[in-house]
């Protein structure tokens, strides 16, 4: 609850003056001023140009033409008469001399006073004045009256729980509760273990003979000298006779070496989309022995019967002499691509050596790849030359060679 309000206090010192207020915004325009007095007359003119001739009289009779007279004096101007009647036109007379110009006349008066012109445009704000000084400071107001009372703040927070008090001291014992109801049976425990076996028991009477059974499958007829019977597929009895590879059939083994024996022109790069197949001797090498039924006829791989695996086929091909024009050249799986070129990316494309200084190895490309080949499928290498214009020959040296390994 709020306290009564005290008395107030004493009056404080005059306070120092205060800052000078801002400058305060330009006055509006005052009204134009009263046109001043007309001022004295200017000096004369120069002489004025000759002016315009006059209106020509009417021409009077002819009078009879006297002598010259001498020129008299200049007399002074008549005043104009009536315009008499018009006459008959006489002849022309004589041109007469010129006449001398004549002097200036005097300046006219001051013409009348102009009306007074339109209110100007006002003038630009003037500079702000300077700062005045700082007024001195004002007396203290009286106190205000007290306020009405506040309101009532909210309540505080509950004040954490004091400490446990000491156990007090224990009570005397009760005594004896009445019995309880017994309770229900408890159930049934697990069986035993089994027991030991009894002694045998007599042998029974021999039965009858039963029927003769089917045949079996047996070794199939055929196969010649160290061929062995192997499977097919998944099928029952679905077997065949084999020659088993070198080394008793286990793996690798090399299933073809070969070489180009016979130099073949193969097509430029430019203006064509035609690829040539690579052609190799059909005679396999020392060592290498095509199983599992596979074939090669100089240019076409193509895998038997039991011949699926994974090979590792590698191809290189040197350029011959002294252009040493090379080839690019790509693995083409069961005729993808074929001879002419198509959005089918193929299997393996050859790579080849640029180093200009390499001398005879410099275009020099190879293949060296990896695929699993399933029973029937073929690979062939299908060429061209990599020049624009010229056709690319291989070499028939050895250094053009193939090998096929089968991997397992």
């Amino acid at each position: 609850m709020q306290g009564v309000a005290g008395t107030p206090g004493a009056t404080g010192p005059k306070g120092d003056k205060g800052d000078a207020g801002a400058a305060g915004s330009a006055g509006v325009a005052g009204p134009a001023g009263s046109t001043g007095a007309t001022g004295p007359a200017g000096t004369a003119g120069p002489k004025g140009d000759k002016g315009d001739a006059g209106v020509a009289g009417a021409t009077g009779p002819a009078g009879l033409t006297g002598p010259a007279g001498a020129k008299g004096d200049k007399g002074d101007a008549g005043a104009v008469g009536a315009a008499g009647p018009a006459g008959t036109t006489g002849p022309a007379g004589a041109t007469g001399l010129a006449g001398a110009k004549g002097d200036a006349g005097v300046a006219g008066p001051a013409g009348p006073a102009g009306s007074t012109g339109a209110t100007g445009p006002a003038g630009t704000a003037g500079a702000a004045g300077p700062q005045g000084l700082k007024g001195d400071k004002g007396d203290a107001g009286a106190v205000g009256a007290t306020g009405p009372a506040g309101t009532t703040g909210p309540a505080g927070p509950v004040g954490a729980a004091g400490a446990v008090g000491p156990a007090g001291p224990a009570g005397a014992t009760g005594s004896q509760g009445i019995a309880g109801v017994a309770g229900a049976a408890g159930p049934v425990g697990p069986a035993g273990p089994v027991g030991a076996p009894g002694a045998v028991g007599a042998a029974g009477p021999t039965g009858a003979k039963g029927d003769k059974g089917d045949a079996g499958q047996g070794v199939p007829t055929g196969g010649t000298t160290g061929q062995v019977l192997s499977k097919i597929d998944g099928t029952n009895y679905n077997t065949q006779w084999t020659t088993p590879s070198a080394g008793g059939g286990s793996f690798p083994s090399i299933e073809l070496s070969t070489s180009v024996t016979s130099s073949q022109n193969i097509a430029t790069l430019a203006g064509s989309n035609t690829y040539t197949p690579l052609v190799f001797s059909s005679s396999n090498g020392t060592g290498a022995a095509l199983t599992g039924g596979n074939t090669w006829n100089g240019s076409v791989f193509t895998v038997g019967s039991s011949g699926a695996g994974t090979y590792q086929v590698v191809v290189q091909m040197m350029p011959i002499p002294p252009s040493n024009l090379g080839l690019q050249y790509y693995l083409d799986k069961n005729s993808a691509i074929g001879n002419t070129t198509s959005t089918t990316a193929p299997y393996a494309l050859s790579t080849y050596n640029l180093n200009s200084s390499a001398g005879n190895y410099r275009f020099n490309s190879t293949i060296s790849t990896v695929i699993y080949l399933a029973a029937g499928d073929q690979i062939t290498f299908r060429a061209q030359s990599i020049s624009t214009s010229t056709t690319a020959n291989t070499n028939p040296d050895g250094s053009n060679n193939l090998q096929i390994m089968r991997l397992k």
